[in-house]
């Protein structure tokens, strides 16, 4: 049995859209076989689709490790039972993390004063300051964000657009976040939370060798997931960076690579 761990962006779906047919039907043929299939993205747990949902997954590691989760039934075969700090019918939850209430305000009150755009993706909400770039978030109103409004809207991130990493920008999130830049975009990670955590959490509680591990991704934040599973796989507009971390290269996900990498490795 094998756990394959799916970035989402660049390798399963692009600008929202629903994954490629074959890599849906090859997820589905995966756990049909009895491996195991997880999302595994630098997105917040609110910012992840129900069409991507839809294809059938057994857990999910979010905000690049802030919020880790088993789905459905999986928790049942929790060793000791479920080690979780919540847990519905629907969802275990292993590990959840969140910005804390100032840190948020400073971020805010910050980006409302530059031009661009900054996300503020959340465990069920998500929202943005400045210009809506495509992804149907509501506009903040202001800065001025209640103990109570953080406590409801819990924030796991923040992803920057259009306006350039300055200096001030920088210093004020250096102290809690680790700033991945990607040529379009920057993204606002809570030190301590990675990727690789996220799998290596998921392995530990359902009892996973990571030698019994695949990942596939396509981006810089995918880096430390591919290097921590068994089995890293670079999508084919990776860069070379990343293409050099993985064990192979696959196609692109408009080329349905991710079904084309599970049958290289003879899992479906």
């Amino acid at each position: 049995m094998k756990a394959v761990f799916f970035d989402i962006d660049g390798t399963l779906t692009v600008n929202n859209r629903p994954p490629h047919p074959e890599d849906a039907a090859a997820i589905r043929a995966l756990r049909a076989r009895g491996h195991r299939a997880f999302l595994c993205t630098a997105r917040s747990r609110g910012y992840i689709l129900d069409n991507l949902l839809a294809v059938g997954f057994d857990g999910l590691v979010a905000g690049a490790g802030a919020y880790v989760a088993l789905l459905g039934g999986q928790a049942d075969s929790l060793p000791g039972g479920p080690p979780a700090l919540a847990a519905t019918p629907e969802e275990t939850v292993l590990c959840r993390r969140r910005v804390d209430a100032d840190t948020v305000r400073r971020v805010a009150a910050h980006f409302f004063t530059l031009p661009g755009t900054c996300l503020l993706e959340g465990e069920r909400d998500n929202y943005r300051i400045g210009p809506d770039i495509g992804c149907g978030f509501e506009a903040l109103p202001s800065p001025d964000l209640s103990d109570a409004w953080c406590a409801a809207h819990p924030i796991t991130k923040f992803t920057l657009y259009g306006s350039g990493l300055r200096p001030g920008t920088l210093a004020l999130l250096e102290h809690a976040f680790t700033v991945i830049q990607h040529p379009t975009y920057a993204e606002a990670v809570l030190k301590g939370c990675s990727k690789a955590g996220g799998v290596k959490m998921v392995c530990e509680a359902l009892s996973i060798p990571l030698a019994d591990t695949v990942g596939f991704g396509d981006s810089l934040n995918d880096l430390d997931m591919l290097q921590a599973v068994g089995i890293g796989v670079a999508m084919g507009d990776a860069p070379d960076e990343v293409r050099t971390a993985a064990a192979f290269v696959t196609g692109t996900q408009p080329q349905a690579g991710v079904a084309q990498g599970l049958k290289r490795l003879g899992l479906i």
